[in-house]
């Protein structure tokens, strides 16, 4: 009986609680199924905070810098350009020589050539009117913007004005 007594005390101190807003996503729990403190039941998705992770090799992030403009496209949006900016530059990865301890893994496809090494840019999204249509995973083509080169930037925005344009064929 006190056993009992003591389930149902602990039954109504039980809450489970969300670090954010946003979807539950893959829900698999079957009836009888034991939850445990650490053990993952669901996956949250987060509508709050929605950011890019681009990993932009090592011989172009040179000249980025902490809230450099980023002009984006997402192939579930064809044809609009999505303002960004961005919020961290990662200063090492994980390599095959390197103790992890926690670095990003980039892992990268081995050719006849070395392909330089990358290193993730987290890229925030600026625009709300996209947050609703992106997907967890979705793909995005970037352009950053780290000067006032008035060449160079008409290049890039030429440059991803086509793209997504293109991304209706894609």
């Amino acid at each position: 009986m006190s056993q009992l007594e003591k389930a149902q005390w602990d039954l109504t101190h039980t809450a489970i609680v969300a670090p954010s807003n946003g979807i539950i996503e893959s829900f698999n729990v079957e009836v009888g199924y034991f939850a445990g403190a650490g053990r993952s039941m669901v996956t949250l998705i987060s509508n709050n905070t929605i950011w890019i992770q681009a990993n932009l090799k090592e011989n172009n992030i040179s000249n980025i810098k902490i809230d450099n403009k980023v002009d984006l496209i997402f192939d579930i949006a064809p044809g609009n350009i999505f303002i960004g900016k961005t919020k961290s530059i990662s200063d090492g990865v994980s390599t095959d020589r390197t103790n992890t301890g926690g670095l990003p893994r980039i892992t990268t496809a081995q050719g006849w050539l070395r392909d330089p090494q990358r290193f993730p840019v987290i890229i925030e999204i600026e625009d709300s009117e996209i947050m609703q249509k992106l997907r967890q995973g979705s793909q995005a083509e970037i352009v950053v913007y780290t000067g006032n080169n008035w060449l160079l930037n008409s290049l890039a925005r030429m440059r991803i004005y086509i793209i997504s344009k293109l991304s209706y064929v894609r």
